[in-house]
């Protein structure tokens, strides 16, 4: 016995949507990176660089090395980040 739940149609609902859903795109897809891409990464530096800063100061005004050592990770996500956006650009 085989349940359906929702949509999907007939045996192409029943069967997953592995082989329904093979090749299906919206609009155009050209391979590289537009805007939004440059936006999300210029984003995640300037957020990581805040966070990165804001925990080191806590960290530090706590004298706590797990704090310091997760600033150092919030850093190490702004310098991948810059990274990631010269490549998108």
């Amino acid at each position: 016995v085989v349940f359906v739940v929702g949509g999907g149609g007939g045996a192409a609902g029943a069967a997953g949507a592995g082989a329904a859903g093979a090749g299906h795109v919206h609009g155009l897809m050209t391979g590289i990176p537009g805007s939004i891409a440059l936006v999300a990464a210029a984003t995640s530096i300037l957020s990581k660089e805040l966070l990165f800063r804001a925990t080191a100061v806590v960290g530090n005004r706590l004298n706590s090395q797990v704090l310091i050592a997760n600033a150092w990770h919030h850093r190490s996500d702004a310098l991948s980040s810059i990274v990631a956006l010269v490549g998108i650009a």
